[in-house]
């Protein structure tokens, strides 16, 4: 008969290699759970993934001195059948084998924990507060776009909203009043017509008829008076109550044709007028197109478009003057609905362009994507070859686009908002100094790729940095007011703290052997699941912030490439000698 595979043991050294990380593991999520930190601008439908990547973040910095724990708990319970080993013996090597290939395999573990797992978990945390912001913001300009009536820009919020909270009962009303809205900008409302029985009789204000014959003398008079709306009116009011069959029936229809042949020519002309202004209007706007003053042209047709949607020429104009808007400014309202990688308060300074100078610009609220970007609170100084300052600039809204030139790529930075809807609103730049090493007072252009440029607003956020991430920015970023030593010590960082586990776990076998218990552990083996957590995290990370003074001392004296290489050495060597001290026990 076969014999059945059973799962190790939870005290025995592979079961508390594997059950004790797991265990504490769900403690920590618990925690989490119970205490999760930092929710109070979290939306509750990213409550969970909230808690969870900190439960991650958390078990990525304590699983050193869990996994240590790990590998010394079964020491303290009772061996049976001890055997006396000798030093550098097989047989002690063998017997120990479970231990060193958990440690082998923790290492990796650790490694898959340390690069990949922490960064993400990094990563979904500003997603979500980003996220969370953009909800909020987008939930309070829905209601003011509806007070004020504008049904496309309310609907344009809504569908963000929804996007990120679709569930949210809170946009159920707001969903319904922004449809009905639409609908009513989309199609005409069509009056229900009067029922002639219930039309009151006479106009507000004016003697009211008492019959029929009195209704055609105040029809003829209206008439006479130009007042053919009253006319038609009365000649109505006429006809409902003359008798069937009267000469005052055949009376009314004829005045009632006579008046509404004069309202059909008087809407004639006041068509010919409308034409007439909508003419001008859009020449004005093609004028402005011409001598290129988009903004202008913009602000007419956008105008123009509500009062004539169905005029082609309006249309085409206003995508045309859209376009050409562009390139000079941009809407206030791009940045509430814009969702991208947050950042608050980067500061770093750039080439300026065409001279020897610098530009070191602040910005306090930074939102950032692969093709543009927005800020708010921009300051900058620019300071010539001699560090003399040239000129300021602040600005309270901008955006950041990528500029492709002949043979290189630049970064344009947008200094003018606009209202999308309101001539009257614009904020622009505000200029001290000398403005002349500038090509405009609207957009400043700045010697830096743009994917430098996100990279150099992100560089002091390294916590959830990729080692590509920081292989890029050591590489990139020196020109831009970085020191390229603090990546390549992160890096460095990065590689040898999975690599330096593998002999710290080598060392907690050593130290488990050395004080192994001999006798009955009683209750003594209770408070070590407590107590070795506490003391190997301090530990590790003592021994953590060791080699990471040591690889910046090394990076900083002997570069990056002979820093790695030594620093790789190390971490094996101390590997290697591991192995020997462990070879070494006996008893």
């Amino acid at each position: 008969m076969a014999r059945r595979s059973r799962l190790p043991g939870f005290f025995s050294p592979a079961g508390m290699c594997i059950y004790y990380p797991i265990l504490v593991f769900l403690v920590v999520f618990a925690f989490r759970m119970i205490i999760p930190g930092g929710e109070k601008n979290i939306l509750p439908v990213f409550y969970i993934g909230n808690r969870f990547s900190r439960a991650v973040i958390d078990y990525c910095r304590l699983f050193p001195a869990v996994f240590l724990s790990a590998m010394v708990l079964p020491f303290g319970i009772k061996q049976k059948n001890e055997i006396k080993y000798k030093r550098f013996s097989a047989e002690f090597l063998t017997m120990l084998r479970p231990q060193i290939i958990s440690a082998i395999i923790a290492t990796v573990f650790y490694g898959a924990l340390f690069l990949l797992a922490r960064p993400i978990a990094v990563d979904y945390q500003v997603s979500i507060d980003i996220q969370s912001k953009l909800f909020n913001t987008s939930k309070s300009r829905i209601t003011i776009f509806i007070q004020r009536e504008e049904w496309t820009q309310a609907a344009h919020f809504l569908a963000l909203c929804q996007r990120i909270w679709k569930s949210n009962p809170d946009l159920v009303p707001l969903e319904e009043q922004v449809s009905t809205g639409l609908e009513y900008s989309t199609y005409a409302r069509v009056r229900e017509p009067i029922n002639a029985a219930d039309a009151p009789r006479g106009i507000p204000g004016q003697k009211k008829p008492v019959n029929a014959a009195e209704a055609l003398l105040l029809a003829e008079k209206a008439y006479n008076e130009g007042r053919y709306y009253d006319s038609h009116w009365l000649a109505f009011v006429a006809d409902e109550i003359a008798p069937a069959g009267s000469s005052e029936k055949r009376l009314a229809a004829t005045a009632s044709s006579k008046a509404w042949n004069a309202i059909s020519r008087l809407e004639e002309s006041a068509s010919e007028k409308q034409n007439r202004e909508i003419f001008l209007e859009k020449r004005q706007g093609y004028e402005a197109m011409n001598n290129m003053d988009w903004i202008r042209a913009y602000y007419i047709f956008n105008g123009m478009s509500t009062r004539v949607p169905d005029d082609p020429d309006v249309q085409n104009f206003l995508v045309m003057s859209r376009e050409g808007l562009q390139e000079a400014a941009f809407f206030l309202d791009e940045i509430e609905g814009h969702s991208g990688n947050n950042l608050t308060g980067i500061v770093f300074s750039v080439p300026l362009w065409e001279t020897r100078g610098r530009l070191v610009m602040r910005i306090e609220d930074f939102s950032t994507t692969a093709d543009y970007s927005y800020g708010k609170g921009l300051e900058i100084v620019a300071f010539n070859e001699n560090s003399a300052p040239l000129f300021a600039v602040s600005a309270p809204y901008i955006k950041i686009t990528p500029l492709a030139m002949t043979g290189t790529n630049r970064t344009l930075i947008y200094l003018h908002a606009l209202d999308r809807n309101d001539a009257g609103k614009e904020w622009k730049p505000v200029w001290s100094g000398d403005t002349s090493a500038l090509a405009g007072d609207m957009q400043i252009l700045l010697d830096m790729p743009y994917s430098d440029f996100l990279l150099a607003s992100v560089a002091k956020v390294n916590d959830g940095f990729y080692l590509r991430d920081l292989w890029n920015a050591a590489k990139q970023l020196d020109n831009y007011g970085y020191v390229p030593e603090v990546f390549q010590a992160e890096m460095i960082h990065s590689i040898i703290e999975p690599l330096l586990f593998l002999p710290l776990a080598v060392l907690g076998i050593i130290i488990g052997w050395r004080f192994r218990t001999i006798g009955r552990a009683r209750f003594i083996f209770a408070p070590m699941f407590v107590m070795l957590p506490v003391v190997f995290y301090v530990f590790s990370g003592f021994i953590s912030h060791i080699f990471n003074s040591i690889g910046i001392c090394l990076v900083i004296s002997a570069g990056f490439t002979t820093a790695a290489i030594i620093s790789v050495c190390a971490a094996v060597g101390l590997f290697l000698l591991s192995l020997v001290g462990l070879a070494a026990q006996h008893g």
